[in-house]
């Protein structure tokens, strides 16, 4: 009959070979993936910089979480250790619940710092650490929160605590806390970049100079700068006139008279267009300049001509030497430009005199027999 003494001993001596072959396999099974995350991460190094980075900052919380298991998995396999394990066991599910949330706030990080340096605004270099660490603050709290819930801590009492601060903290720093998400949105949707030209339906207009965490500076054609609060610029109906393009149509309207024929007056046009278009700086060269026909005015009719600029700030030299060109060429064509006409009746009782003015090309003489006073 053998010992029960022997019995035991040789018990936990295979204990001990198990327990111990579970470790070592479990950390040459870490080590493996850890090399293999970094083989493939070097192969995305230069072709894709944001699954390098994700790849390598899985690498820590992936081994480690294969070793928290096999440490767990090896002393719960030991008899001596079983039952304290067993019963210990939420302190293995809150260090594995920790490696995961850590995984999760870098892939975060790494999310917004790659959005930004790719597709963000540069002015929000500056200030994306602000929201890169509201994040991780966020997903830490979310964290601290799920670990003392698995120790058995009663949580209620803490969420309401966290509740009531931060109801309290939201009262007090709404204005604040609205410009900085709004400011977060407009990093994220790109609708409004630092050089682009805005127009908002208040009437501001200008350059966008920097979009900052809790409001965005504009250069206005002053050289002034107003300050917009984000908050109220996403409220805000805004054209953008550097979106899609920066390129935009310049519009000059024109009148003529009635007289004047009007495949002549759309040839000319177009001539006194195209020399512009030639010696202007900043215009849209490309473009074929085009003449419209809009309207029978009460006087004259109406057309429009439509060139392009290559951006906002050029349009207003192009509009300037576009109406010096036009206004020259029609007098040199004989074009009539036609103003307003007004017709002043006066009455001597049984000889009226009508007096045409206003026109500026056309003006009827008023009877020189006629005395200043009407009488005569």
């Amino acid at each position: 009959m053998i010992p029960q003494t022997t019995q035991m001993d040789s018990q936990l001596l295979k204990d001990l070979i198990v327990s111990g072959a579970i470790l070592i396999v479990s950390i040459l099974v870490a080590l493996i993936v850890s090399y293999v995350l970094n083989r493939i991460a070097k192969r995305f190094d230069k072709d894709d910089a944001l699954l390098d980075d994700l790849l390598r900052a899985f690498r820590f919380p992936a081994a480690g979480l294969i070793i928290i298991t096999g440490i767990f998995y090896a002393l719960l396999h030991l008899s001596v250790t079983h039952k304290f394990i067993a019963q210990q066991q939420h302190w293995f599910v809150a260090i594995a619940t920790l490696l995961v949330v850590y995984a999760g706030s870098q892939a975060a990080s790494i999310g917004i710092r790659w959005y930004v340096r790719s597709f963000g605004d540069p002015s929000f270099e500056g200030h994306a650490l602000i929201y890169r660490k509201i994040v991780m603050l966020v997903i830490w709290i979310f964290a601290g929160v799920l670990v003392l819930d698995q120790l058995g801590y009663k949580i209620t009492t803490i969420i309401a605590g966290l509740g009531i601060a931060g109801l309290a903290a939201g009262l007090a720093l709404q204005d604040t806390i609205a410009n900085l998400f709004s400011g977060f949105y407009l990093m994220v949707d790109r609708s409004v970049r630092t050089g682009d030209y805005i127009k908002l339906d208040t009437g501001d207009e200008g350059f966008v100079e920097y979009v900052g965490w809790r409001n965005t500076k504009i250069r206005v054609w002053a050289n002034n700068i107003v300050l917009i609060p984000n908050a109220k610029l996403v409220q805000s109906v805004i054209t953008n006139y550097t979106l899609p393009s920066p390129d935009l149509s310049v519009y000059v309207w024109c009148s003529v008279g009635y007289d004047n024929d009007l495949d002549f007056v759309e040839k000319v046009t177009l001539d006194a267009a195209k020399e512009v278009i030639s010696k202007v700086p900043g215009a849209d060269t490309t473009y074929n300049p085009v003449v419209r026909f809009k309207e029978f005015g009460d006087y004259s009719i109406k057309l429009l001509l439509i060139i392009r600029a290559e951006d906002v700030s050029a349009q207003y030299l192009l509009h300037h030497e576009c109406m010096k060109a036009l206004h020259k060429r029609y007098r040199e064509e004989g074009i009539d430009i036609s103003l307003l006409v007004q017709h002043l009746v006066l009455s001597d009782g049984e000889k009226p005199v009508r007096i045409s003015s206003g026109d500026g090309i056309k003006r009827s003489k008023i009877d020189s027999q006629v005395p200043m006073d009407g009488k005569g």
